[in-house]
């Protein structure tokens, strides 16, 4: 399926990831680390829900360090979308999560939200004249 994916067709592919990432919580216990490595990169856009159930799979190498590139990817996504992202919705999967990924995307929300509130800064600068 993901190898005849339009990766043009936005669309089918935050689609595809909504299925992929529910198929891929049904069988949690079945997909390690490099197949969800896989999986995930092989999808051109996703949805933020389907990035957060990405994160809140158990993860099969839980020792190392550093994030996966899986996840790094997922916390871009979420970060990204910060503003409509029910957090609220997402407490069961806040409270579990390793502090590392917790901090990481903590740090990128407020990297986007800052992006986002200095451009609507200079929109509304620029609709009254100051600029």
């Amino acid at each position: 399926v993901l190898s005849k994916l339009d990766p043009n067709d936005v669309k089918q592919s935050l689609h595809l990831s909504e299925l992929l990432s529910q198929f891929c919580k049904l069988h949690s216990n079945d997909i390690d680390d490099c197949i969800l490595e896989q999986l995930v990169d092989q999808l051109p856009r996703m949805t933020p829900e389907a990035a957060l159930t990405f994160l809140a799979l158990p993860r099969t190498n839980d020792e190392d360090d550093e994030l996966a590139g899986f996840q790094l990817r997922c916390i871009d996504v979420v970060a990204s979308r910060w503003s409509s992202v029910d957090f609220l919705q997402a407490k069961s999967f806040l409270c579990h999560q390793h502090p590392l990924l917790l901090s990481e995307l903590l740090a990128r929300s407020l990297e986007r939200a800052q992006e986002t509130s200095i451009i609507l800064e200079h929109e509304v600068a620029s609709s009254v004249g100051f600029f």
